[in-house]
């Protein structure tokens, strides 16, 4: 192989990589493991992935199902939840994604007000 097909493997592979790591399902730092969930009320979860995928998140014996849109943003709301726990969070898509979370409890403040955790 020459040097200028390896120069085009190259940029073509740097050019191709972001849109092969964005297609797996992602999520916010917020939900991760050891995160705790607000009871009794419903719970926003939600993440990135490529457009047009189905994502499916099961927790508690149910599942939760989302397509993403166009700019590959998708989520769900979970019932009010009931104090217990922990309890296992798994996310599936292209890829599967498991997360351990802690008991339920009240949040002490909003999350809007956590700067960088809905990023």
């Amino acid at each position: 192989m020459n040097t200028c097909s390896k120069l085009k493997n190259l940029l073509l592979f740097i050019l191709l990589f972001p849109a092969l790591s964005y297609s797996q399902v992602r999520l916010p730092k917020l939900i991760s493991n050891g995160m705790v969930l607000q009871r009794d009320t419903r719970v926003r979860v939600w993440g990135w992935a490529s457009e047009g995928e189905k994502v499916a998140v099961s927790f508690i014996g149910s599942t939760y199902m989302a397509t993403t849109n166009k700019n590959g943003e998708w989520e769900v709301i979970l019932p009010k939840l009931k104090a217990g726990g922990p309890h296992t969070m798994k996310i599936d898509a292209s890829n599967s994604i498991i997360i351990w979370e802690n008991s339920r409890s009240l949040l002490l403040k909003p999350i809007q007000r956590v700067p960088g955790l809905l990023e």
